[in-house]
């Protein structure tokens, strides 16, 4: 899949965007880049899901520009955890822009864990609140108050993995919440800041100043015949900028305004000292990187494109949320694990052609709210090699391990029955499915195993 090189300007506000979280010009620069690397594979899913999920989308699909930016908010989350036990003393600014990017990474899928992030952990409106902002107000589909609890559980729980730190309490219904304090204004000022540098899904401000619910209706924006993704930008955006929240909070009878419902934890990060004017200014004079550096950054869709379409075979690697796994021989399968408790998980597969490195395959498991515990992935590769994947919930329900099984064939093989059989090097079938790839598969055998 070729693609065109992104616009300096893009990959620029990509590299300020990770360094306001990451605060180090080399990791800014590896988190713009990472997702430059992943860019053309999570365009191929979004076109199929443009297909697949024409109707009630689980995953929103974005802009190329708008997917570039959310995917720079992926790799920092990735990367700031490395940074933990290097950075030393980090500032109570520090934690609560990273407390900010992790949370938005976590639930940015689309617009209900979102919702629910930003309604119920970000803000501490009660479940009834949070139904009505998103069901009534934005249009959402409607799920039950269990749901929302259950999506709230999820999300705590992979803040509490990120954060060991935080204290959670049971709320007046038996929800847990984390502990906090009064925020300072300027405490109020860069927790809104971040949260519009982290509002990257497209629209600008749909939200009009003086809105009132009882007066305006927002159904035209957000609901009816379209196109399904763009409505669900639209409400991703309206919960995550704090502008346009506010202002519908504002808008609405017997709803409390945004700004006093914010919550964050500042009592339980390591550095209680409130952030000052400094923290702010400081965060946003990221050091310029050379524009040379920018301009092959923008160039890598292009190049990985290229190199793709050149891989002719040979051995995979498998890496998982940014660290090397495994190594695929043709005709193998393995079995491994996420190296950490995690909701969320990304595998990629790197293969070598023209003695660089190209992706040939990324997907990201997330179990936040999910009502499966398995999940099949399959890499069609253009020399008719699969990598099929299946992905299992493991582990704790606060604390989920995802076990991964992989099968690497190298030939696939169309029968008169329109049954696709996947081959290892010796002619043994390793699996067999429908052509259409839609139903789980029929057979599986296992000519070679290897793994831990």
């Amino acid at each position: 899949m070729k693609e065109p090189p992104l616009p300096l300007e893009l990959v620029d506000r990509g590299y300020e965007l990770a360094h306001f979280f990451l605060m180090n010009e080399q990791d800014g620069l590896e988190a713009a880049r990472k997702a430059a690397v992943r860019l053309n594979n999570a365009l191929e899913r979004q076109d199929k899901r443009g297909v697949a999920q024409a109707g009630k989308p689980t995953v929103t699909n974005l802009e190329r520009d708008n997917l570039y930016l959310a995917l720079v908010i992926d790799a920092a989350a990735e990367i700031a955890p490395r940074r933990d036990g290097e950075s030393g003393h980090f500032s109570r600014a520090d934690y609560l822009c990273l407390y900010l990017l992790q949370a938005i990474a976590e639930s940015r899928h689309s617009s209900f864990p979102l919702a629910v992030t930003i309604t119920r952990i970000v803000h501490s409106y009660t479940t009834d609140e949070a139904k009505q902002i998103y069901e009534e107000i934005l249009f959402g589909g409607k799920r039950d108050r269990a749901t929302y609890r259950d999506v709230k559980s999820d999300l705590v729980n992979a803040l509490k993995l990120r954060f060991p730190f935080l204290q959670p309490y049971r709320g007046p219904h038996g929800e847990e919440r984390f502990r906090g304090s009064v925020p300072t204004d300027l405490d109020l000022a860069l927790a809104c800041f971040t949260l519009e540098l982290l509002t990257v899904w497209g629209p600008n401000h749909l939200i009009p100043k003086n809105f009132s619910a009882s007066l305006m209706t927002l159904e035209s924006q957000l609901s009816g015949p379209g196109d399904v993704h763009l409505l669900d930008q639209r409400r991703m955006h309206v919960v995550s900028d704090s502008i346009c929240f506010r202002r519908l909070t504002d808008g609405v009878a017997g709803l409390p305004s945004s700004i006093r419902k914010l919550e964050l934890p500042f009592s339980t990060f390591p550095d209680g000292t409130p952030p000052g004017l400094f923290d702010i200014h400081k965060r946003l004079q990221a050091p310029r990187p050379p524009q040379a550096v920018l301009a092959e950054i923008a160039n890598i869709p292009a190049e990985q494109g290229r190199l793709e379409e050149s891989w002719t075979g040979g051995d995979l690697r498998l890496f998982i949320d940014g660290e090397p796994r495994e190594s695929l021989h043709a005709g193998c399968r393995y079995a491994l694990r996420s190296p950490r408790a995690a909701f969320t998980s990304t595998i990629e597969l790197w293969g070598s052609a023209d003695g660089q490195n190209v992706l040939l395959g990324c997907e990201t498991i997330r179990w936040i709210g999910s009502a499966e515990d398995s999940v099949s992935l399959d890499f069609l590769l253009r020399n008719g090699a699969v990598v099929r994947i299946r992905a299992v919930r493991r582990g704790r329900a606060d604390a989920p391990v995802t076990a991964i099984a992989v099968v690497y064939a190298i030939a696939c093989d169309l029968n008169a029955d329109e049954i696709l059989q996947i081959v290892d090097p010796g002619g043994a079938i390793v699996s067999s499915f429908p052509l259409d790839l839609q139903r789980s598969p029929k057979t599986i055998e296992n000519p070679r195993t290897r793994g831990p």
